[in-house]
């Protein structure tokens, strides 16, 4: 795999290479793994599962293009709330490492080259100068925290921010002396950790750039289509991986013993050259199988009591009713 790896951070316009025999994982992996910024053209569907794969990663790690993206309502889902909130980074002018783009895009206008002043938030802001200067960077105050991206909730002298370009969501409170900002967790509403200072961006309205034009020059254009990468134009060498796919099941049965573990929601690893790569859960996983398997076992029925729980190898916890 690291020869792969090698040869894809050595891709450029001059050596450009198509890759054959990637299952959706070892894709996420190998853009993850590279050294080299990538946009990487693909259908909504393989699109919609690396955004799954991918949503716990930072916007300049991974951004995500989907068509018909349009605006932000109550009615948006996951897929397009993260791609809204995708093209508002960008067109703030912030980097990302790769960005996964629909195929249906590739022209498309979809960015702005207008660059916007951002709302700057420090210990010395005002309650008053607060709430003023998010009505004029076009946030809409809501009765709910963490409500929809560009939207502000007011509880006493607590401030609640979602912004237009970051999956990050904001506290500011004016409960002490100074103004303190708090990341969120908008999941469990608690306070992640204290920031000095936040920028908070006007959300783009303008669409004038598409994101081939954008992003050539500083990214790797690459399409992804039947399981083939395709890095740069008219690729001249030919590589074929002949990757299989390998669920938990099979993990275990394979035993084998070079296994690598990726960062990154995945169902699935797969299997190159008798090397394992995994989803990190499959490991934890099989040290649960292996501890159930070094508790002592009840022999026979007898010695199980009608009523009381027992701990299955398979299945956890089981109350043994006869």
């Amino acid at each position: 795999m690291d020869s792969l790896l090698k040869i894809l951070n050595s891709v450029d316009a001059n050596h450009p290479v198509e890759v054959r025999g990637l299952t959706t994982e070892a894709l996420v992996y190998f853009c993850t793994e590279t050294t080299k910024p990538m946009c990487i053209f693909l259908n909504q569907n393989t699109l919609e599962e690396i955004m799954v794969m991918l949503k716990d990663r930072p916007l300049k790690e991974a951004s995500f293009i989907l068509n018909k993206a349009e605006e932000f309502d109550v009615f948006e889902n996951f897929y397009q709330k993260l791609s809204n909130i995708s093209i508002q980074y960008i067109n703030t002018g912030q980097k990302t490492k790769l960005c996964f783009v629909d195929e249906r895009l590739q022209e498309a206008p979809l960015f702005s080259n207008i660059k916007t002043r951002p709302f700057l938030i420090d210990s010395s802001c005002e309650y008053d100068s607060l709430v003023s200067g998010l009505e004029k960077t076009s946030f809409i105050q809501k009765d709910f925290p963490f409500d929809t991206p560009g939207s502000f909730y007011i509880n006493g002298g607590v401030v609640d921010v979602k912004p237009f370009d970051t999956k990050e969501n904001y506290r500011i409170s004016f409960l002490e002396s100074d103004c303190k900002i708090y990341t969120v967790n908008k999941d469990t509403n608690t306070i992640v950790a204290q920031v000095q200072k936040v920028a908070l961006f006007p959300k783009s309205f303008e669409k004038t750039i598409s994101p081939i034009d954008l992003l050539q020059e500083t990214h790797i254009v690459s399409k992804y289509s039947s399981g083939s990468l395709f890095l740069g134009k008219k690729p001249l060498k030919h590589i074929n991986v002949n990757l299989k796919v390998v669920d938990f099941h099979g993990f275990i049965k394979k035993q084998i013993k070079n296994c690598f573990y990726f960062n990154f929601n995945s169902e699935v690893g797969f299997l190159y050259k008798n090397n394992l790569f995994l989803p990190s859960w499959f490991k934890e996983k099989n040290i649960s199988r292996d501890i159930a398997r070094q508790r002592p076992s009840i022999d026979g029925a007898g010695a199980l009591i009608i009523g009381s729980i027992y701990v299955h190898e398979d299945f956890g916890l089981c109350q043994f009713t006869g």
